[in-house]
């Protein structure tokens, strides 16, 4: 039950902080489309490389949220900083040896100065198939193929096989569903992919744990974007639309719900190569 509820807390704050994308009031998106598309005319260009630097949740106009990426001289993932301004501050380390991964290192400082800071490194043990984390509190095993997670699991005492999400995806590698737990109470399910595309870096229509993790280990979920997520939590069903803004070259540069129910915006910044 632990677990379970750990689980369902992750999903909730992951919801949280993905669940309110939409447009802000239509002057301000205006004014900015038209500076991002004189820079696309400069960029315009199909074999452009670009690297997923930022991205920022505006509600009101205020920023509530963003998550930073910051790469090392070989172009490869060395910290990953998400900011909560109301909650908390996660930092994700990457520590490397001859360009492979040897440990991760998540450290969480909330706002609450009665909360004390949550500090936990990850032992990275390469598999076939498997990736297991393991830190001195608990061990995450993720199953991949193709480079896609299938699935993680993190092993239990009493409970060892509990599996704390799967995910399915049809032969075009597209998601199809995530299930949280092996009671299978808690999916989603994915629809009306947006081919030929990047894939929205903060998956905003998408919902499960690990993300950086899988982002840093270079697993992904989906090979296109899912714009529509229907919930199922016993029985009861929510849907999420995702309307995406792109690039000329492709990559996702605003993400916003439909409908427009609450002035937030989420956009997507990067480097280029």
């Amino acid at each position: 039950m632990t677990l379970i509820l750990v689980t369902i807390t992750t999903l909730a704050i992951i919801a949280c902080s993905s669940d309110d994308h939409s447009p802000i009031e239509n002057e301000d998106i205006t004014s900015e489309s038209e500076d991002t598309t004189s820079e696309d005319e400069d960029t315009n260009n199909e074999n452009v490389i670009k690297l997923y630097k930022k991205s920022e949740m505006y509600r009101n106009g205020v920023l509530v949220f963003d998550k930073v990426i910051n790469y090392n001289s070989e172009n490869k993932i060395q910290s990953i900083i998400t900011t909560n301004y109301e909650h908390f501050i996660e930092t994700i380390t990457a520590t490397y040896s001859e360009n492979t991964i040897t440990s991760i290192t998540k450290i969480n400082t909330f706002k609450d100065p009665d909360r004390p800071e949550e500090h936990l490194t990850f032992e990275v043990i390469m598999g076939d198939n498997i990736i297991t984390l393991k830190s001195n509190t608990f061990s995450v095993e993720i199953k991949h193929s193709d480079g896609y997670v299938d699935s993680t699991r993190r092993p239990h005492i009493t409970h060892p096989n509990i599996t704390l999400q799967k995910f399915t995806r049809d032969s075009n590698q597209n998601l199809l569903s995530n299930t949280a737990g092996d009671d299978e109470i808690s999916t989603y399910y994915y629809s009306d992919f947006d081919s030929d595309k990047k894939v929205d870096p903060l998956g905003s229509v998408t919902f499960f744990s690990y993300a950086d993790f899988f982002r840093i280990l270079g697993l992904k979920v989906t090979k296109n974007n899912p714009l529509t997520s229907n919930y199922n939590g016993s029985g009861v069903i929510s849907t999420t639309h995702i309307r995406l803004e792109y690039d000329a070259s492709g990559y996702v540069t605003r993400t916003f719900n439909e409908p427009n129910t609450d002035n937030t915006y989420i956009k997507h910044e990067y480097i280029e190569l």
